[in-house]
């Protein structure tokens, strides 16, 4: 609703739901369906900060304070694009035999492991992959038989024995 000073107009004022777009008088409204400036500064007061962590390295909380420190990534499956794929054709990376040996390649759904990462389960034993990666054995199974699964699984599989 538009500012205003004089609290007796704001009854008889008319507000838009930014939602959709349609206008209410205040009045129509119960208390529950308005949204006051200060709800939404208590918000972000209030809001945890995923990107970061605490003092002691535990994630951020409402009454977190002090200098935050930085969450370490762990780089998940690469997906070959334009340049990496014409690098391997003008032969810049001699020692790649194969472009399917440095990336598995996906369109957005499930995937099947390439024989790279097979070979590496297959060299470990079922239950030292299950325990090292974090998927259970039906879907290591599932990944040995070329059965397409989330990508985020392939991911997790690939980074577990990459670690041990």
């Amino acid at each position: 609703m538009p500012f205003s000073k004089d609290r007796n107009s704001w009854v008889n004022s008319i507000c838009i739901n930014t939602r959709d777009g349609q206008t209410h008088g205040l009045d129509e409204l119960s208390r529950a369906d308005v949204i006051t400036l200060g709800a939404i500064l208590c918000g972000y007061l209030m809001h945890l900060e995923i990107k970061s962590l605490g003092l002691h390295g535990q994630k951020c909380k409402a009454h977190t304070r002090g200098l935050l420190r930085r969450i370490t990534i762990q780089g998940g499956l690469q997906y070959c694009i334009g340049k990496e794929i014409a690098r391997f054709e003008q032969g810049k990376m001699d020692f790649i035999k194969n472009i399917n040996d440095v990336c598995i390649h996906y369109d957005g759904g499930p995937v099947a492991a390439n024989d790279n990462l097979i070979a590496e389960i297959v060299a470990r034993v079922l239950r030292r992959t299950t325990r090292a990666t974090g998927p259970d054995r039906k879907t290591i199974r599932a990944v040995l038989n070329r059965k397409k699964v989330k990508i985020a699984t392939l991911a997790k599989t690939a980074m577990g024995l990459q670690r041990n």
